[in-house]
């Protein structure tokens, strides 16, 4: 009797197929109509953008890398969407990618398979969070019929979770690791552009607009992976060059932090490349003597941007307008930080949230928070300046240890990942490699510098697209990390 049924069974299984696809197919249009209906009436630009991306969207289902190469590309811009906080084209190209992921699972046309590893489980733990303080503390957005504002920095936040979630176990290929990296390095010199025109208002002070060329960070940032990327010891002039032209962008923004990460990040680069750790800290000690003699006598020939961000090294006297800037700078976020502590207890069950009562906030402020940036003009508007008590007092106590759970888990991941690229010495090794050790970087100054929680979203993003992009160099050249580098 098995001998008839297999010849039945055969037949019935692409008549189901078949009718599964059309289903599907009816239940697109019909999606697509009611899109179309929903979004002439309401005019909401975030359903307009859905309305014209959603044809692409099915073209590409068959082409997640590109999607993925669209969300590494375009978040590099950092190119905010007009009248819609906390929202840039990267994360409208990651909802695609989680959308054309969600529809090939209907179609069942998924491509690769989950790779479930222990920082999942702190990412659903985290996401539990943000529903619970949606609920309860309001979610912020209009369309839910909320009263509070600020629902965006909750949506993004979710959009960055199920980005690494959907797309663990995936891999690229060389082709589209090169797209990443010159994409970035494209879409970063445009969005320095857009600031540069104004299309983000950044705000500057007294006579620093004119110094700190703040517009530069996107470039800076999508840039300096690419110096290492390119590093060979026949390009070694070519990589100082290139070296130099990075640290100087992140000087020029006058922005001390991103000094410190920039490096940060290039220490911790040669750290993993050398052969010999211990001569390596005695060659970076004496490196930085050399470049701290040469700051402490030259320092004044730099621009007052550059001069900024340097007066962060002890021992380094800068122009004396600069240094008063630097240091109220220091002492208005020690206020912050001291109110903001006070302030942290009576949301350590429960924080605080993300969304809050704009009416509410402004009738609690008055003329002098708004002129002098108050510590209580900060704790209202939730710019506190630093990324463990933006956790502790938005998200409370069980969102602080959950993410700082998260954050240990991928640190371990990331520091047993640099081990194995170090013995490795490709263009995309070495890109991988710089990945990696950025990502620790930044995490360490968003917890001991300065962070906030749109900043989190993006570090999470980051963890995504470092895990595939290590993932797939280690797949394809991960024989070569029992030679030694050429």
């Amino acid at each position: 009797m098995s001998s008839h049924r297999a010849p039945n069974d055969a037949i019935r299984r692409p008549d189901q197929v078949k009718l599964q696809r059309s289903l599907v197919l009816i239940l697109g249009f019909i999606s697509t109509v009611v899109l179309a209906g929903y979004t002439v009436k309401s005019g909401n630009p975030l359903f307009m953008i859905g309305f014209v991306v959603l044809p692409f969207a099915i073209m590409l289902l068959n082409k997640p890398e590109l999607l993925l190469v669209m969300a590494v590309t375009m978040g590099a811009s950092q190119i905010s969407v007009p009248g819609m906080s906390y929202t840039t084209l990267g994360v409208f190209a990651k909802l695609l990618l989680i959308c054309v992921t969600f529809l090939g699972i209907i179609m069942n046309r998924r491509q690769w398979s989950l790779e479930k590893i222990p920082e999942h489980k702190t990412l659903y733990l985290f996401g539990v969070v943000v529903v619970m303080l949606m609920v309860v503390r309001g979610s912020g957005l209009r369309i839910l019929g909320s009263a509070t504002w600020g629902g965006m920095v909750y949506i993004t936040m979710l959009i960055s979770i199920a980005f690494m979630l959907i797309t663990s176990g995936f891999s690229v290929g060389e082709k589209h690791i090169r797209w990443m990296v010159w994409g970035s390095v494209l879409f970063g010199a445009i969005g320095a552009y857009f600031q540069y025109i104004g299309w983000e208002s950044v705000a500057f002070e007294g006579s620093q607009a004119a110094t700190r060329l703040r517009w530069l960070t996107p470039l800076a940032y999508a840039f300096i992976p690419v110096v290492f990327a390119i590093k060979t010891q026949r390009r070694f002039f070519v990589f100082l060059l290139a070296l130099i032209l990075s640290l100087s962008m992140f000087a020029l923004t006058g922005d001390r932090k991103l000094l410190i990460y920039a490096l940060m990040s290039i220490g911790g680069y040669g750290y993993f490349v050398s052969k010999s750790k211990p001569l390596y800290f005695v060659r970076a000690v004496f490196l930085s003597l050399i470049l701290w003699v040469v700051l402490v006598f030259g320092v004044h020939l730099l621009p007052l941007g550059v001069q900024r961000a340097a007066s962060i090294i002890p021992g380094i006297e800068v122009d004396y307008a600069v240094a008063k800037n630097a240091e109220h700078s220091v002492n208005w976020r020690l206020e912050i930080w001291g109110y903001c502590i006070e302030q942290s207890k009576q949301y350590l069950v429960l924080g605080r949230g993300s969304a809050f009562d704009v009416a509410e906030t402004a009738g609690n402020l008055g003329v002098n928070d708004l002129a002098i940036s108050s510590p209580w003009l900060a704790f209202q508007t939730r710019n506190y300046h630093s990324g463990p008590l933006s956790l502790l007092i938005d998200y409370g106590l069980p969102g602080f240890l959950v993410m700082l759970a998260f954050v240990v888990l991928v640190f371990k991941r990331l520091w047993g990942f640099a081990l194995k690229l170090g013995r490795i010495d490709t263009f995309y090794s070495r890109y991988a490699l710089f990945l990696c050790v950025s990502l620790m970087m930044l995490f360490f100054k968003y917890f001991f510098i300065m962070g906030n929680i749109p900043e989190l979203g993006r570090l999470i993003t980051e963890v995504g697209v470092t895990y595939i992009v290590v993932h797939s160099v280690l797949k394809t050249e991960g024989d070569c990390a029992s030679t030694p580098p050429k």
